[in-house]
Formats: C-alpha cells, structure tokens, sequence
C-alpha cells in the first residue's frame, strides 16, 4: 500500500527527472522481491513435495489399519499423505514416552520418522528403511508393531 501510494504520487508529479530518480530504485527493489519470492517458493514446494514422497510410502506400509505417523519433520504432512495421524515428537529422547502413548490408546502401528537412525531399535520394529527426506536430509523411517 504505501509503494502504491508513492507510485501515484509520483505520476501526478510534474518533475520528470524526480520522478525518474525515485522509480529506478523503486522498480528495482520490485523486482529483487520478486525473484526472492520466487526462490523462496520453489524451495518450499521441493520441500513439500519431498515430505509428500515420504508420506506416501509410509501409506503404502499400513495395511489399512489406524497409525501414527511421530516424526521430527513434516508430522501433519507425513500424516495426511499417509492416512495416518501426524503426530510431532521433539526427539529421539521421547520416542519411548510417544509409543508407550500410543499403545495405551490402542494403536497397532507407529511410524518413527527420524533425522538421525536410534541407537537401539524400538521393541516391536518389525521394519527399519532410509529415506531421502526434504533438502539434502536423510530420513530413517521405523515401523513399530504393537
């Protein structure tokens, strides 16, 4: 609104070379928020677009039955690609206290999504793959059985 503003107070100005001085710089910045827009948006969608892959070969390991998707990363996304309730963990330090939850509330199958691989496998892990995750990241994807 302002930028608008100053544009329609420059072409009511009757000093061409003012009015020349004030709209290079103008068009310019213009132009810069423009292409970081632009840049900042096809990063977000290849971001996007990585979770989704991800979340989707989640869905094709459920076999249909209620699950949670706990991850580091993406939680809602990877959970709405898959079918599964998204669920945020913080780290892999609460990844004990999120499946004993889920298994109280009766929950057959947990997907861990995770940066960094666990130093131990969590009882009922009945499958453990490396993904590649949004940007440059790895993801290790556990599938726990309860």
């Amino acid at each position: 609104v302002p930028i608008g503003s100053g544009l329609v107070a420059l072409g009511r100005d009757r000093h061409p070379a003012l009015r020349a001085v004030l709209l290079v710089p103008a068009a310019a910045w213009l132009l810069w928020q423009g292409s970081l827009a632009v840049r900042l948006e096809s990063g977000a969608a290849r971001e996007r677009a990585a979770v989704q892959d991800v979340g989707r070969g989640i869905g094709s390991l459920t076999d249909g039955r209620p699950c949670v998707v706990a991850s580091v990363v993406g939680a809602p996304q990877l959970g709405l690609a898959s079918g599964c309730r998204g669920r945020s963990i913080v780290d892999v330090g609460s990844v004990d206290a999120t499946l004993r939850e889920e298994a109280h509330r009766g929950i057959e199958r947990v997907f861990l999504v995770l940066e960094t691989p666990l130093d131990r496998i969590p009882p009922g892990t009945s499958e453990r793959r490396s993904v590649k995750g949004p940007g440059t990241r790895s993801l290790t994807i556990y599938r726990v059985d309860g």
